[in-house]
């Protein structure tokens, strides 16, 4: 339910205006989460019912199902946006970036993600908790979605430099969105003869393989600030809301 909250608020908040068009994927199956209590949610976004996992729902994003689009947004279920998110898509037209993100509190890569300069600043790598690519990012990381694909999902923010070299990817640490849920979603427990590495829902993420592939899940700390860009410390506040239902 909880979970659920999020989605809601966060569409309702910024992507429900003609602006953008969004897609929900729901892992939960009709008993669990039923099709009324999606109903808000279905009047201005496309319901997607995944049978597999959040890898599989990316997949389903080819560049020629977003081809129309200037800008592809992806955001994870338990993260809440600040009320500044609409600056964000002026904030990384205007300094041309083809990979954004605000600082997320409670991320798991802390170093690549945070920083005591409230600025945009250049990085070599984020971590995807709400990540908005351009429409040449979004090709290049699909391609890397595809070409090593794994359900779970797992990885795919590690490689982005290294299989993307060419992109200009920003962290933005004047907005700050919050992580509300575990700080490593892909817990690493390979149970004996099993290849996979599994995550807390038992998902095959193959983390450990691309950890491997792109720096042992090193995305490095954040470059200078872009000229102009820097605020002081008062101007930036994290954003918490306590008024969400518990868990159920």
């Amino acid at each position: 339910r909880r979970r659920t909250q999020q989605v809601e608020r966060n569409v309702a908040a910024y992507f429900s205006g003609v602006a953008w068009d969004c897609i929900v994927a729901v892992w939960a199956n009709e008993t669990l989460l039923p099709s009324s209590r999606l109903e808000r949610l279905a009047k201005v976004c496309t319901i997607y019912r995944a049978d597999r996992e959040w890898g599989a729902f990316l997949g389903s994003l080819t560049p020629a199902v977003v081809q129309h689009y200037a800008r592809v947004a992806v955001l994870v279920d338990d993260v809440e946006l600040p009320p500044s998110t609409p600056a964000m898509v002026d904030a990384m037209a205007r300094h041309d970036l083809d990979v954004y993100t605000p600082e997320v509190v409670n991320s798991e890569r802390w170093k690549a993600m945070h920083s005591a300069t409230p600025c945009l600043a250049r990085t070599r790598g984020v971590e995807i908790f709400f990540t908005i690519f351009s429409q040449r990012a979004w090709r290049c990381f699909y391609a890397r979605v595809r070409q090593d694909f794994n359900s779970g999902g797992c990885g795919y923010d590690l490689c982005l430099h290294k299989a993307c070299p060419r992109l200009k990817i920003g962290v933005d640490f004047r907005h700050r969105a919050v992580h509300t849920g575990f700080a490593d979603n892909c817990t690493r427990v390979k149970p004996k003869k099993d290849p996979y590495e599994r995550s807390q829902t038992g998902n095959t993420c193959v983390y450990e393989r691309h950890k491997e592939r792109c720096g042992k899940g090193d995305l490095g700390a954040p470059g200078e600030c872009i000229p102009g860009t820097a605020l002081d410390d008062d101007a930036r506040k994290p954003v918490w809301y306590a008024d969400l239902a518990p868990d159920e």
